[in-house]
């Protein structure tokens, strides 16, 4: 019996070591401007307001963005946004993170659409903040800036193609002047607009990178790494002979 208590013991240690071997992903470092990876088969999420959420949104009512990004087939990808809110406010303009060298419409941001009822005035590109026109922005974002828009029910929707790859960044957007109208106004951005050190990956949104789509866009889902495997081997083994010993 003691025997047997000590052989379990010992691969019980065993197993606990082998644990160790497992990579684990942490983000003990700041996630802005970090690939999501090279699986772009379907990326698909949203954030919310409400308590613990990733979006934050100052004035009346709550608010979602929702996003998805699958691949064309052909070098490129298609990134959507749905932006939705309960303030039946007209939406006064979008801002969406871009790579600094993504200035103008073109292979990194291109083929622009705006889902229907809705529509917009202008697309520019810039360096944006608080103080040109946008309330209570706790950053700055570089990027596209779709002016104007005809949303009034407080929902605007667009998608573009790009050749680039996702990214964790920002967004930003108002609807009528949430300083002077808190009653309908509001503005809405991810919360690690308000600092690029933050290292919870909930509160981003997947904007196109710097880095170009190559082929393919999308790979197989990894294989264990062979040092688990072997781990897992040397576990089994030494079960088997700590039985036969019994």
């Amino acid at each position: 019996m003691r025997l047997r208590m000590r052989s379990l013991a010992g691969a019980f240690s065993l197993a606990a070591a082998a644990l160790f071997l497992v990579p684990v992903s942490a983000h003990a470092t700041p996630v802005w401007g970090t690939s999501l990876g090279a699986d772009v088969a379907d990326y698909t999420g949203s954030l919310s307001t409400g308590w613990g959420g990733g979006l934050k949104l100052r004035g009346s009512g709550s608010g979602n963005i929702a996003w998805a990004i699958t691949d064309n087939g052909n070098g490129s990808l298609h990134y959507s946004y749905t932006l939705t809110t309960t303030a039946k406010n007209r939406i006064s303009h979008f801002i969406l993170d871009l790579s600094d060298n993504c200035t103008a419409v073109g292979s990194c941001f291109g083929n622009l659409a705006v889902a229907a009822p809705d529509s917009f005035g202008a697309t520019e590109f810039g360096t944006y903040s608080s103080a040109n026109g946008n309330p209570l922005m706790p950053g700055t974002i570089i990027g596209v800036k779709l002016d104007s828009t005809e949303s009034k029910d407080g929902i605007f929707a667009f998608a573009f193609d790009s050749n680039r790859m996702p990214m964790w960044g920002d967004f930003y957007s108002k609807g009528g002047n949430p300083l002077r109208e808190e009653s309908k106004g509001f503005a809405v951005w991810n919360a690690g607009l308000a600092n690029h050190a933050d290292t919870n990956i909930a509160h981003y949104i997947p904007v196109p990178d710097t880095v170009v789509v190559g082929p393919p866009t999308h790979t197989k889902v990894p294989e264990p790494p062979s040092y688990l495997i072997l781990g897992a081997g040397l576990f089994g083994m030494v079960l088997l002979r700590r039985r036969k010993r019994v």
